[in-house]
């Protein structure tokens, strides 16, 4: 089957705004959980509080924190703009995911076709969209699929010609690391892309990105008083090397042992990946294997961040697509049983993603929903929370109000309240199987603390 370009760019985005289907409209209690409320809670305080693109601000350190260092907020942005259409609010977020996670297997598509067949750049997009990590953390209210899209973008656009896909290389180039600081990488591939096509003088796209990356975390998000991400280099080192994970053997066995094959490539497609790694040079050169070197360098040098956080595998993913597909057109080229084999590889990569991340699509704290109601009815919008958990914005977003988190236990409990009571918190929430896990503070809030309201699930004080 033969398409043109345009048909077979559709029929990608089709079939990833149906993978992108599932779990479209669940409240932001999944996978995750804590950087999409992270993601949401700015939007929402655009939306609420003036849409000042330069002072994005949370709601988890008290009655304001005013400006805060972050990433580029354009798809924050995006989702408070879009906030109050159709009533949706933050369910916006996981639709602009889903559209920029089409729109990034579209451009890898048409990337593709310019070094390969047009039966495999398809099946590269096709697969890409399906790939586990690409499905769900694609999914998620994260920058992650903008900036997803703006790597494939400034990359195809970096092969082509033309001032405009010079402005377009330079635009997307430079929005890929804002939004993602540690996606900079992209620029070693782009590079060799603008370098062969038009020698040193190609180079000049990167002087926009450089200084518009600089400008924003060197000079503005560093000088804010409350750091959501590490904005500074001082910051960032301590992130990446934080526990020296190098070091660790477990590191590379949980990145690329486990991982990878289970959420990148899943175990039916390393097969063809593994093919397409050894043919690529005879198909395509030596770029696709740069691209994929320079992604496996990111992923080591971010240390800590990426062993912690398993939606930074999501760039290995478009690369890694492209060597399945290859593997793919290798096999099925090949004599009857191999052809055989490579469409049962290749159709048992969509089973295998489903059976992988289903659990991610599980819903937790859901008791969460039901305090809000009971939250608006005792409270007033500029009341104080205390929330006793570890998950940072979580509670503070789905109740909708300001005020700090901070698990409540040991014998300093007493003093913990006290210090909160003088920063003018007046609620305290918990769930109760917190409570159950200790005894002590439990028998100190039930005999210290009148109870505000309380759910199956949750109990709110009063302070």
């Amino acid at each position: 089957m033969v398409l043109n370009r345009k048909a077979g760019a559709i029929l990608i985005c089709l079939l990833s705004l149906t993978a992108h289907a599932w779990g479209l409209s669940s409240p932001l209690l999944d996978f995750h959980s804590w950087r999409q409320t992270q993601t949401a809670a700015i939007a929402r305080n655009y939306y609420e509080n003036g849409y000042r693109f330069f002072s994005p601000e949370i709601n988890w350190e008290g009655a304001s924190a005013g400006r805060v260092a972050t990433e580029f907020p354009i798809y924050n942005y995006m989702m408070a703009m879009l906030w109050p259409v159709g009533g949706l609010g933050d369910l916006w977020g996981r639709i602009l995911s889903a559209v920029f996670a089409a729109l990034a297997a579209a451009y890898l598509y048409l990337l593709a076709r310019e070094w390969l067949d047009e039966r495999t750049a398809l099946v590269a997009g096709l697969i890409s969209a399906v790939l586990p990590v690409t499905v769900y953390f694609t999914h998620t209210v994260q920058p992650e699929a903008f900036g997803f899209m703006c790597m494939m973008a400034g990359l195809y656009h970096a092969n082509k010609s033309g001032w405009k896909n010079f402005a377009a290389a330079s635009v997307f180039l430079a929005l890929a690391p804002l939004v993602k600081l540690p996606y900079s990488y992209i620029w070693l591939p782009a590079g060799w892309l603008a370098f062969r096509r038009a020698g040193c003088r190609a180079l000049s796209v990167f002087i926009f990105p450089a200084a518009a990356v600089f400008a924003w975390y060197a000079l503005d998000a560093a000088s804010a008083p409350v750091q959501v991400v590490p904005s500074t280099g001082s910051g960032l080192v301590a992130l990446i090397s934080r526990n020296a994970v190098w070091l660790s053997a477990e590191f590379y066995r949980k990145q690329f042992v486990s991982r990878f094959p289970e959420t990148v490539t899943t175990y039916t497609g390393l097969l063809l990946f593994a093919i397409g790694v050894f043919r690529s040079f005879r198909w395509a050169g030596w770029f696709f294997s740069i691209w994929f070197a320079c992604s496996v360098v990111y992923l080591i040098a971010g240390g800590d961040y990426t062993f912690v956080h398993e939606y930074t595998l999501l760039p290995l993913a478009a690369p890694a697509a492209v060597f399945i597909a290859i593997g793919f057109s290798t096999l099925h080229s090949g004599k009857p049983w191999m052809c055989k084999l490579a469409l049962v590889l290749l159709i048992a990569i969509p089973v295998n993603t489903a059976v992988r991340i289903r659990h991610w699509y599980s819903l937790h704290d859901t008791f969460l929903l039901d305090a809000r109601e009971k939250v608006a009815a005792i409270s007033g919008k500029d009341d104080l929370f205390l929330c006793n958990t570890d998950n940072l914005p979580l509670y503070l977003y789905h109740i909708h109000r300001n005020g700090y988190t901070k698990p409540v236990r040991g014998a300093d409990i007493r003093n913990i309240l006290a210090g909160y009571r003088a920063k003018g918190v007046r609620f305290l929430i918990t769930s109760k199987e917190t409570l159950e896990r200790d005894g002590e503070s439990a028998a100190y809030l039930a005999a210290n603390l009148p109870i505000a309201a309380e759910g199956r699930d949750y109990v709110i004080f009063r302070l």
